[in-house]
């Protein structure tokens, strides 16, 4: 019991981050001009308000930390992508009945700059 209640909350902890796509501070010789001051991070947009207003505010840190500070948003966008099918199978009195659902998941995105 304590080892499924320990694995809950590990889980509830990792769904709460955003993830930082392009971290600005990350530097490359090869990289065009400007492009060291700019950076996209993304946070899933879907579950109960309090997990997203916590992803969201994890998203702003990232940014934040990214930038030692100051930073400004460029653009913010949502982005849904299809995670394929899933069929459900049930049996009836008259034979099988299945059931077929399209399953998204959807993203906020951050195109920010550093300031």
């Amino acid at each position: 019991m304590k080892s499924l209640i320990l694995l809950c909350f590990i889980l509830s902890l990792v769904s709460c981050s955003a993830i930082m796509v392009h971290d600005p501070s990350m530097k490359s010789a090869y990289a065009p001009a400007g492009y060291e001051t700019s950076g996209i991070v993304k946070y899933y947009n879907q579950g109960a308000t309090f997990i997203i207003e916590k992803r969201r505010n994890d998203a702003f840190s990232k940014m934040h930390t990214s930038c030692s500070g100051k930073y400004k948003i460029l653009k913010e966008y949502i982005d849904t992508y299809s995670t394929g099918s899933s069929t459900d199978y049930s049996a009836t009195e008259f034979g099988v009945n299945s059931s077929t659902s399209n399953e998204t998941a959807s993203y906020v995105n951050f195109d920010f700059a550093c300031i």
